[in-house]
């Protein structure tokens, strides 16, 4: 099912692109890989704005920039940049060994 539905998908690009051999506009096949890396950066950049959103919570400077009156022995306490990283290589490597 998963590759005939990307046969289809693969042959409705290919019938909008106009097909001109002995022009040198553009290469079909440079079309198909700007498409293919367009839409697979879509998740690539969702992970990297949850990694980043990931380790400025983690490191309690949120809750610190928002009170002024900043307790630094409270704020240590916030700091939860190591739980972050282990679950974070945890994952990464669980995709990796599995």
């Amino acid at each position: 099912m998963y590759v005939s539905l990307w046969v289809v998908i693969i042959s409705f690009i290919k019938s909008r692109i106009p097909d001109t051999t002995n022009s040198n506009d553009y290469d079909y096949n440079n079309i198909l890989y700007f498409i293919q890396i367009g839409f697979s950066s879509i998740p690539v950049i969702g992970v990297i704005i949850f990694i980043i959103m990931g380790l400025y919570a983690s490191t309690g400077y949120r809750a610190c920039f928002q009170d002024n009156n900043c307790n630094c022995d409270e704020c240590k306490k916030n700091i939860r940049l190591h739980k972050f990283i282990f679950w974070l290589l945890y994952i990464l490597l669980w995709g990796i060994l599995d």
